[in-house]
C-alpha cells in the first residue's frame, strides 16, 4: 500500500469534518453569540399590553422608506457605528433589532450594547424570516412610508398557476422520494466495491442521500424553519459534488487514460508523441493541468461578486398557503463561504502540483476534486437562484429535476458499463484498479 493510500482516508475525513464545522462556527461567531428571538417571540412582546418594546429597523434609510414593518423605528447601522448614543424614545426600552436577513442585526447587537443596559435582541431571520414565519397583526405587516395615507399592505404574495401547483406537488412528493430511494439503492449496490472511483461515488451518493433526507425532514416536520437541516442539505450536495469529481478524475485516469500506471500506455501518447514514462520530456497532461487549475480558480471567484438578495413571498398550492424563501444566510454560504473554500482547496492543489516530489499528482488530484465540490455547488445554486429569484417555485422545481437527472445518469452509466465498473476479481477489486501503482 502506498503512502498516499494510507494517508488519503484520514485527509478526506479531516477535510469533511473541518469543512462542515467551519461554516457552523462562523455562523455562531457572527450571529449565534448575539441574544436573539424568533419573529413570533418579537411580535408577541411588541403586541403585549403597555409594552416597553420597540422594533428597530437598522437598514439604510432608503430601504426603510421603500417598505418596513409597521411600527418599526429607523436607526441605520452606519449611525449605530458612530456611537453617538440612543435616538430619542429608545432609552430604557427593550430593543428588537431587525435587518433584511438577520446577519447585520446580530452584528449590531454588541455596538448597541455599549449604549444601553436595557434588554436587547436581534430578530432571527430578519424581515425575510418575519414574513416567512407568517407574522400577523398590525405590527407584523408592511407599511409603505412613502404613502401619505400610511395604509398598511399585506405580505408579498405571488399567484401560482394550477399547472405550477401540480408540478410543485409532483417534484416534492413523487420526484424527490424516487431519486433519493434510487440513490440509496446505488449506495447499497456499491457498498462492497473497493475500487477507488466506485468507492468515491458511493460516498458521494451517501452524502447526497443524507442531505436530501435532511431537506425532506425540514420540509415535512419543521416547515422549512430549521437553518441547521437546510445547511446539512447544502453540505451534502457540496460533498456529493466533490466525491463525484474525484470519481471522474480517478476513473478516467485508471480505466481510460492510464496516466498513473507506470507500465501502461497513456491514452494521450497519440497526441503527445513522446511520453514522460519513457523519456525525459515534459508531460502534456501535466502541462494541461496548469491551464485548467488557474481557469478553475478564476471561475471560483465569480460568486464572490454577487450581493445576497432577501427574497420571500407567500403563494397558494392546492388551496393551502405556503411561504417560499431562500434565506440570506444560505445565500452567504453558497456565494461566499463555498467560493472561499473552493479558492483555498484549488490553490493548495496548484501549490502541490508545482513541487516535484513522488505522489504529488495524486495529492493534487485529491485537492482539486475537493475544491470542485464547493465550487460546483456554488455555481449550481448561483445559476438557479439568479435565474429564478423572482419565482422560487421554479427554482425548487429545476433543482429537483436536476438532481433526478443526476441520479438517473449515474444509474445509467453504471448499467451500461456494469461489466467493467461493477465486476470483481477474487480479491473483491475491480480488475482495472488492481495495483495501478504510484505516479513517479
Amino acid at each position: 500500500m502506498t503512502n498516499h493510500s494510507r494517508r488519503a482516508p484520514a485527509l478526506v475525513i479531516s477535510l469533511i469534518v473541518a469543512g462542515g464545522l467551519a461554516p457552523l462556527l462562523l455562523y455562531w461567531w457572527v450571529v449565534g453569540r448575539a441574544p436573539s428571538v424568533s419573529p413570533s417571540e418579537a411580535l408577541a412582546a411588541l403586541g403585549a399590553p403597555q409594552t416597553q418594546a420597540v422594533l428597530v429597523d437598522i437598514r439604510d434609510p432608503d430601504a426603510f422608506a421603500a417598505s418596513h414593518l409597521d411600527g418599526a423605528v429607523s436607526w441605520p447601522l452606519r449611525e449605530i457605528g458612530l456611537g453617538r448614543g440612543l435616538p430619542a424614545g429608545l432609552s430604557g426600552k427593550t430593543l428588537f433589532l431587525i435587518c433584511d436577513g438577520g446577519l447585520s442585526s446580530a452584528r449590531a447587537v454588541p455596538k448597541v450594547r455599549k449604549l444601553t443596559s436595557a434588554p436587547l435582541y436581534s430578530v432571527r431571520g430578519g424581515i425575510q424570516g418575519w414574513i416567512f414565519h407568517g407574522g400577523v397583526g398590525s405590527s407584523g405587516r408592511f407599511c409603505a412610508s412613502r404613502s401619505s395615507s400610511g395604509n398598511v399592505t399585506g405580505f408579498p404574495f405571488k399567484t401560482t398557476t394550477p399547472l405550477e401547483q401540480w408540478l410543485a406537488v409532483l417534484h416534492a412528493f413523487v420526484l424527490k422520494p424516487l431519486y433519493t430511494i434510487a440513490a440509496l439503492v446505488l449506495v447499497v449496490l456499491l457498498w462492497r466495491n473497493s475500487a477507488t472511483d466506485m468507492s468515491a461515488l458511493r460516498w458521494g451518493l451517501l452524502a447526497f442521500f443524507i442531505g436530501e433526507e435532511a431537506c425532506a425532514a425540514n420540509f415535512l416536520f419543521l416547515g422549512d424553519a430549521s437553518l441547521l437541516l437546510e445547511y446539512l442539505h447544502d453540505y451534502g450536495m457540496v460533498l456529493c459534488f466533490g466525491f463525484c469529481a474525484y470519481t471522474l478524475i480517478a476513473g478516467l485516469d485508471s480505466r481510460v487514460i492510464r496516466y498513473s500506471a507506470p507500465g501502461a500506455r497513456c491514452a494521450f501518447l497519440g497526441v503527445c508523441r513522446t511520453c514522460i514514462k519513457n523519456a525525459p520530456v515534459p508531460c502534456g497532461l501535466e502541462r494541461m493541468f496548469f491551464l485548467v487549475l488557474p481557469a478553475a480558480l478564476v471561475l471560483a471567484t465569480m460568486p464572490l461578486f454577487l450581493t445576497p438578495e432577501p427574497l420571500v413571498y407567500t403563494t397558494e398550492i392546492l388551496h393551502r398557503t405556503y411561504a417560499l424563501s431562500h434565506p440570506v444566510v444560505h445565500q452567504v454560504f453558497e456565494s461566499k463561504i463555498c467560493a472561499v473554500a473552493a479558492l483555498v482547496l484549488l490553490g493548495i492543489s496548484l501549490l502541490v502540483f508545482c513541487f516535484k516530489w513522488n505522489g504529488r499528482v495524486r495529492w493534487a488530484e485529491l485537492f482539486f476534486a475537493a475544491g470542485l465540490g464547493p465550487m460546483g455547488f456554488s455555481l449550481f445554486r448561483l445559476v438557479l437562484f439568479w435565474a429564478y429569484r423572482e419565482d422560487l417555485g421554479r427554482f425548487n422545481l429545476w433543482e429537483e429535476v436536476t438532481e433526478f437527472l443526476f441520479v438517473a445518469s449515474v444509474a445509467g452509466v453504471l448499467w451500461i458499463f456494469r461489466k467493467g465498473l461493477l465486476a470483481r476479481d477474487a480479491q473483491g477489486e475491480s480488475p482495472a484498479m488492481v495495483n495501478p501503482g504510484p505516479r513517479v
